[in-house]
């Protein structure tokens, strides 16, 4: 993963728990917390971008097709269950 500049840093909330399962998470896959959830992000991201052609990295479009976002997280809740 590069290095990230502090510009990139974003307060996220997680909700009861998710900390503990991001922690083991990361120390199974001898990664750290940051790399673990970034790791998720770009899969995510990643799998959007082939239903959407929108690439990561590209600035947001103005507006969003809702169909294509459910189709893109559908996708990789399915990829999820393969594995």
């Amino acid at each position: 993963m590069e290095n990230r500049s502090l510009s990139d840093a974003y307060m996220l909330r997680l909700p009861d728990g998710m900390r503990g399962v991001i922690k083991e998470a990361a120390k199974a896959n001898r990664r750290s917390m940051n790399a673990e959830i970034v790791f998720h992000l770009e899969r995510i991201f990643g799998s959007a971008e082939a239903a959407t052609g929108v690439q990561f990295g590209d600035p947001a479009p103005a507006a969003v097709d809702p169909n294509t976002a459910v189709s893109a997280a559908g996708q990789f809740h399915t990829q999820q269950q393969e594995c």
